[in-house]
């Protein structure tokens, strides 16, 4: 609608919704951040190790005393070699999101992603 001068929208009204924009954003950033995601590496239903995936910087390896190594990058983790037989743990590739596992069986070898995403579904499969 237009006022009185002929202009749609008043300097007041570009403020607003230049605010709303802004909050929508702000709460936009806040539910989709991933610093939440953490790694478990789990051997034996005992949690050997706890990484903040948004806190690595650089790759790295940690050596299992279980003939496993486990590969971390900035927010992935996963199974870089084992002396399994089937190599399926190995085949299962990066997990980045919460809810993702990787087993390694034979090993007794567990590495999930937790965290705080509400939106992440309860399991995913393939």
């Amino acid at each position: 609608m237009k006022d009185k001068a002929g202009r749609f929208l008043r300097p007041a009204d570009l403020i607003a919704v230049a605010a709303i924009l802004l909050l929508a954003g702000a709460l936009w950033l806040l539910t989709n951040s991933r610093q939440g995601e953490t790694a478990e590496i789990v051997c034996d239903r005992e949690v050997l190790y706890t990484i903040r995936l948004s806190e690595v910087k650089e790759p790295y390896e940690i050596r299992l005393e279980n003939g496993i190594t486990v590969a971390v990058e900035p927010g992935a983790v996963f199974f870089a070699s084992s002396d399994c037989a089937n190599q399926l743990c190995v085949r299962t590739g990066r997990l980045t999101r919460v809810g993702q596992s990787a087993a390694c069986l034979p090993h007794k070898t567990l590495i999930r992603v937790t965290g705080r995403d509400k939106t992440a579904p309860d399991a995913l499969t393939g």
